[in-house]
């Protein structure tokens, strides 16, 4: 079992599911990111695009780190990649996800990141306004 949660209209559209699954005759991987509106009650909701694709993570994280680590091959000069979870839009669960990487992955980690949120009436300012209170003295 993957998810356990409540299945009620309103509790299961504020959940946002990653899905990481892999392509089994290619190894490519691919990222899903959704959301399940449910419609009608009682109904089996397909993730996996088809039977050639087999799950390899499943998360319920707002925005999470994925550091994908490649098999070393010739050839290869890219032995390690990381991405983010936010960068990849919500969509419905029908999509069929996009490709993250076509080279064979050795291991994959998800690492949950804390949000950074600043205030919106905050503007950002090159020079701190103390230090030129303290400047201005010293002349």
């Amino acid at each position: 079992m993957l998810y356990l949660g409540y299945g009620e209209k309103e509790d299961l559209g504020k959940v946002t599911f990653s899905l990481i699954m892999q392509q089994k005759q290619y190894k490519y991987l691919f990222i899903k990111r959704f959301q399940i509106k449910p419609g009608q009650l009682n109904k089996a909701y397909e993730l996996l695009p088809s039977d050639s694709f087999k799950v390899v993570k499943l998360s319920t994280c707002e925005d999470a780190e994925i550091r994908v680590v490649y098999k070393p091959k010739p050839g290869i000069r890219v032995k390690e990649e990381c991405f983010y979870l936010s960068s990849f839009l919500v969509k419905n669960s029908r999509s069929k996800g996009v490709r993250l990487t076509v080279k064979e992955v050795q291991s994959l980690r998800m690492r949950p990141v804390k949000r950074v949120e600043e205030p919106a009436d905050q503007q950002p300012s090159l020079f701190n306004e103390n230090e030129e209170e303290e400047n201005n003295d010293d002349v």
